[in-house]
């Protein structure tokens, strides 16, 4: 009884230690709930090395790499200390990879007339073979939430590869407006912004439909 009830104090010491990590929260009615944690780039390179390589992520640019190559990549990547990496999870399992970077100090802002307050995101679903519907919008709206809780942000820039149909349809859904195309070192992407309001409203007019 000592060392079963040992252990059932043990499992909930680490399960308290685990929720601790998690740095937003949200329940969605009849889906369920979703969660964000710091990324860790010792503990997590070899589940996103996985996600990166999958076929659908192309877009993301860092398919046959290796683990350490993976590693290397975000070792720079939060060494900038401008960008933030989160591991989302649903049912706190990790099913996303979510990067957070302040625009106006990114390269991004070579391309474009950058204001205080643009924010930028990146955003990588992990492969499922038992998906559930719309569970990227969900995703989708639970990260732009995040996303506007911080007053700093004005507005949510994203420059995705002009041939990401997929991104584009929920761009627009969340109330992204589209101003144009700029060619960058590594890709031709499509500019978009998208404020407060802007997402509010789609949110709004996406329930009513």
């Amino acid at each position: 009884m000592k060392v079963n009830g040992a252990a059932e104090s043990l499992d909930e010491f680490d399960r308290e230690r685990r929720l601790s990590l998690f740095v937003y929260q949200k329940s969605i009615p009849k889906i369920g709930p979703f969660s964000l944690r710091p990324y860790n780039n010792t503990a997590d390179v070899k589940l996103i090395h996985a996600w990166v390589n999958a076929e659908h992520a192309k877009f993301w640019m860092l398919q046959n790499t290796s683990v350490e190559q993976v590693a290397t990549e975000y070792e720079k990547i939060l060494a900038t200390q401008n960008t933030q990496v989160y591991i989302g999870c649903f049912n706190q399992a990790p099913v996303f990879l979510f990067e957070f970077y302040n625009a106006e100090h990114d390269d991004l802002a070579e391309y474009y007339d950058a204001q205080q307050g643009d924010y930028g995101m990146h955003i990588l679903v992990a492969p499922t073979q038992t998906p559930l519907p719309k569970f990227t919008w969900h995703v989708f709206k639970f990260i732009l939430e995040f996303i506007f809780s911080h007053a700093q942000v004005q507005r949510v820039v994203v420059e995705p590869d002009a041939d990401n149909s997929k991104i584009h349809a929920l761009n627009l859904k969340a109330g992204f407006r589209y101003q144009g195309v700029i060619e960058m070192p590594t890709k031709r992407a499509r500019l978009a912004f998208c404020t407060r309001d802007d997402f509010r409203l789609a949110v709004a007019e996406e329930a009513e439909s």
